[in-house]
């Protein structure tokens, strides 16, 4: 009788790759945290810039006399009042300090309504003719709507493109200064000093108030110098 052949126990099949994942040691606690989260970092360097700013100002103390607030901003229109008196007043000192050096060759004569100048030396009938209005008028200027800077561009300017066409008499209307502040003519004291500065007197000769029915003490006629002949 044949023997038969034992049959083959069947085994179950298992696979599990990650099983023995649980039996690895755990990373340290440091080493948990995210590169996304810089939190713990930060609020170190922060501790360490508050110590080191206490230990900075460890011992100081406010002075005395000084409050801590800021002082308020001065108004727009203030500030410009005083540039503008500042520049008149630099101006003035300038024109004085010429005098005292003999430097300014102007003989400055000034009241409430009129204004007078003349060179060093000139015949007091050429003076008394212009203030008289017998001079021509040839050209004139108005300053009205004009600043102060741009009054003094606009009346160098003028002076000096007059006397290169041979002109020998204008008129520059400057007006009362009723409507500046404090009802001041500025630009009718700002001509005196400008006149007599050394840009501008070497073109003129004298100037005074002009008359009523050339504006006044609105107005100042300019007698302006002769242009000396050129050579051949």
């Amino acid at each position: 009788m044949a023997r038969r052949k034992p049959t083959p126990s069947k085994k179950k099949f298992s696979n599990r790759p990650l099983a023995g994942l649980s039996k690895l040691p755990l990373a340290p606690p440091e080493t948990r945290h995210s590169k996304k989260d810089p939190a713990p970092q930060k609020r170190l360097e922060e501790d360490d810039d508050g110590r080191l700013f206490a230990e900075a100002v460890a011992g100081a103390k406010p002075l005395e006399g000084h409050s801590n607030r800021l002082p308020p901003a001065p108004k727009p229109g203030i500030r410009i009042a005083k540039s503008v008196e500042r520049q008149e007043t630099e101006e003035v000192m300038e024109a004085l300090r010429d005098l005292v050096d003999g430097q300014s060759a102007f003989s400055i004569h000034h009241t409430d309504e009129a204004i007078e100048g003349a060179v060093e030396g000139l015949d007091a009938g050429i003076v008394s003719r212009l203030r008289a209005g017998e001079y021509s008028v040839q050209d004139h200027l108005d300053l009205h709507g004009l600043t102060r800077d741009q009054a003094r561009e606009t009346v160098e300017l003028f002076i000096r493109r007059a006397r290169l066409q041979g002109k020998r008499c204008v008129l520059i209307i400057h007006g009362r200064g009723l409507g500046s502040a404090n009802r001041m003519p500025v630009l009718k004291n700002a001509l005196v000093a400008w006149f007599t500065r050394r840009a501008m007197r070497k073109n003129i000769l004298a100037f005074t108030t002009a008359r009523n029915c050339d504006g006044g003490a609105g107005a100042v006629y300019v007698l302006l110098r002769k242009n000396k002949p050129r050579r051949a």
